[in-house]
Parts: C-alpha cells; sequence; structure tokens
C-alpha cells in the first residue's frame, strides 16, 4: 500500500546526482610578484651640481623656467616649464586669502602667483611662503613668487631652490604587472597629481 505522506524520490535525485559530479576547474595561480627594493635609486644628473646656488631675487622673468639652479624642464605639462602656480592675493598683513586659482605655467594671470617646480635627481624643493603668510583656512601654497613678471624666493631665509633628499629613507615597491612601472611625485602644493617620474620598476 503506497504511503501518501511519502516524498516523491525526485526530489533526492538531485543530492544524488551532486554527488557523482566533477569539482570546479581550480583558478589560475597568481603570477608572481616582483619586488623592487629602492634606495636612493635616483643619481644625480649633470644640473644638481647647481642646486647650492643662491637664487637671484627680481631678475629672472617668470615666463620661463629657470635653468642652472637645480631645476628640471617639465616641459611636457605645457606650462613653460613648470608644474603650475597659485594665483593668490593678500590681505592688508601680507597673508594670502582662500580664494586660490590654480593654473597652468608661471604669472599672467594675476598680479601675484606661487609657482610650483621639479627639482632633479632626488632633491626636493625648499621655496614655500612662511607659516605666518599661509592661508587661514589651512590651505598650502608654495613655489616660487612671481611677482610683476620677476622671479622671487618665497623664504627669503633659503638661499637656494632645492636640496638634496634625505638618504636614510627605504621605499620598497611591489610590482604585480607584466610592464615596468614609473614611481612619480605628487606636484604639492598645486595641481596634486602625479606628474614627474623618480624612478622605474621592472
Amino acid at each position: 500500500m503506497t504511503n501518501l505522506h511519502e516524498k516523491p524520490s525526485a526530489v533526492v535525485r538531485p543530492a544524488i546526482m551532486a554527488e557523482h559530479a566533477s569539482p570546479a576547474p581550480a583558478p589560475p595561480a597568481p603570477k608572481p610578484a616582483r619586488i623592487s627594493a629602492a634606495v636612493q635609486t635616483v643619481n644625480y644628473d649633470a644640473s644638481d651640481a647647481d642646486i647650492s646656488k643662491p637664487f637671484p631675487d627680481g631678475v629672472l622673468d617668470c615666463n620661463t623656467i629657470p635653468q642652472g639652479y637645480g631645476l628640471k624642464n617639465a616641459d611636457w605639462l605645457g606650462g613653460n616649464g613648470w608644474l603650475s602656480q597659485q594665483v593668490v592675493e593678500l590681505d592688508g598683513n601680507g597673508v594670502i586669502q582662500n580664494n586660490i586659482r590654480t593654473e597652468s605655467g608661471c604669472g599672467g594671470q594675476g598680479p601675484l602667483s606661487y609657482c610650483q617646480y621639479y627639482c632633479s635627481g632626488n632633491a626636493v624643493d625648499i621655496q614655500w611662503p612662511v607659516d605666518s603668510q599661509q592661508p587661514r583656512s589651512g590651505a598650502t601654497v608654495g613655489g616660487l613668487k612671481c611677482m610683476n613678471g620677476k622671479l622671487f624666493r618665497a623664504d627669503t631665509s633659503k638661499p637656494t631652490l632645492c636640496v638634496p633628499s634625505s638618504n636614510l629613507l627605504t621605499v620598497t615597491v611591489r610590482n604585480t604587472l607584466n610592464q615596468d612601472v614609473p614611481i612619480c611625485n605628487t606636484a604639492y602644493p598645486g595641481k596634486f597629481i602625479n606628474v614627474y617620474p623618480r624612478f622605474t620598476i621592472n
């Protein structure tokens, strides 16, 4: 006699079939990571001999990146060698106001701007307005000062534009791509984009 409460056998057939199903193929093994450790891997070039050369205020024009002071020409950005510029206004106390505009090149966009530059080798830029002149909003302004078409140091206590970076820093980069990868510095302040390479790992 048939039991009316018995579950039909079709319900268990998928489970039985699943027991004999072939296992899913294993995912492909990941490619081995390539690790490059870079410790001061960027050598100075010939222009680095000029990083100790004092910069003359009010002599050179703003529209061309200065040569002979350890600076590199970032001509691929289309700004006459400059990374960018911050066009600013001052209050009555000489403090930079908060309405900062970031533009390409240097000069020609207002009576006063600060022009960001790229130091050669592993040197770093050191020209920034002192803290008492920085905007109250917490924004940062930096670079050479362009005023009336001429370039001036933003911080007159520093005679040069660049200094060698520390040799105590170790940078390790893991490259898992099948291609060379450039490691870049960020244009700061200014456009805050990675615009100039320091070295390449492969």
